[in-house]
């Protein structure tokens, strides 16, 4: 009980410990280091610092070996990682707020589910009209968290693609090009907003990808492509803005395109933690929801899709790969 209570504390802790930088001390010496040492290398107060050390040792995030000596841990060492605090600046600097007014937005909406795609908690907290995406393009600060933050994300679970037979293929959507398959026959065509674009150009393609600013609400203009893969982005949306990407892309589709959804798809019970955990974040901060396979069916085939293959490559996040034709 007093552990839930204090989640609030416990997130705050930890950033603070970040911001120090105690996490990457630790894990960079050979050994344990007294708090004299740590508030040397901080420069913080060693009456504060020690306070805070023993709170993170408590929690495991930290090994406290004698009176005032701590050394690293395998959550420390994790948690030296860029990648991964830029996790934690996202979720405590963008979506803590919206986490925070959770409660009240469900109360102002008698507990009902959002009707409208970017009509969440996320909007109240942050008091805009634009959606997370359109709110990054004049963050360039959190828009570099998250970025930096999927990168570990991703390589924290399996692909979907066996690396060592096959490359990367193109991705449409609001994220960094994780998944380009550069080397297999035909274009290969990576489509984004113009923020993305021109930092996944100045960062260098793989030879042979083309890129291409596309704001998937607008017509596709790739015509017959044999496959159109969407990583992650249907989760982002409720129905009614799924049905227009899906139309966008079905009006250019041949009889032998494929579209490739790279989605959850949840169990319809016992359902793992990080699983429930993303879908109350797509939740918050987009008023969308993660799918389970009998509503992503029903949805692709209201829009008149029809399910070819469902393949899920992490079972217990239940990441899959949904194919769909005409």
């Amino acid at each position: 009980m007093q552990r839930v209570i204090n989640l609030h504390l416990v997130i705050g802790i930890t950033r603070t410990a970040v911001d120090l930088k105690l996490f990457n001390i630790l894990d960079d010496s050979d050994g344990p280091l007294s708090l004299q040492d740590l508030a040397f290398k901080t420069g913080a107060d060693p009456a504060l610092l020690g306070r805070i050390l023993r709170m993170i040792s408590s929690l495991g995030m930290i090994k406290e070996t004698g009176e005032d000596q701590f050394t690293s841990s395998q959550t420390s060492k994790n948690l030296s990682i860029a990648e991964i605090q830029a996790g934690l600046y996202h979720n405590y600097e963008v979506l803590g707020p919206a986490y925070q007014d959770l409660p009240e937005f469900h109360a102002s909406t008698k507990y009902r589910i959002p009707t409208e795609t970017h009509k969440a908690a996320f909007q109240k907290a942050w008091n805009t009209d634009l959606p997370l995406w359109s709110w990054f393009q004049s963050r360039p600060k959190e828009t570099a968290q998250f970025n930096r933050f999927m990168i570990a994300q991703r390589s924290s679970t399996p692909n979907a693609f066996n690396f060592s037979r096959s490359r990367r293929n193109a991705k449409t959507g609001p994220r960094r090009n994780h998944s380009l398959f550069h080397d297999i026959k035909g274009r290969i065509i990576f489509q984004d907003l113009p923020g993305e674009i021109e930092h996944a150009v100045s960062q260098g393609l793989p030879d042979g990808v083309e890129a291409m600013v596309y704001d998937f609400y607008t017509p596709q203009v790739i015509k017959g492509a044999k496959f159109y893969y969407l990583r992650a982005i249907l989760h982002d949306h409720l129905d009614d803005k799924v049905i227009l990407i899906l139309k966008n892309i079905m009006q250019v589709m041949e009889k032998d395109s494929l579209i490739l959804f790279d989605e959850m798809v949840l169990p319809n019970y016992n359902v793992d933690w990080f699983a429930t955990q993303t879908d109350l974040t797509m939740l918050a901060a987009f008023g969308s929801m993660e799918r389970t396979e009998a509503q992503w069916k029903s949805l692709l085939d209201g829009v008149g899709l029809k399910v070819r293959r469902i393949v899920t490559y992490t079972h217990t996040f239940r990441l899959s790969i949904i194919a769909a034709s005409l």
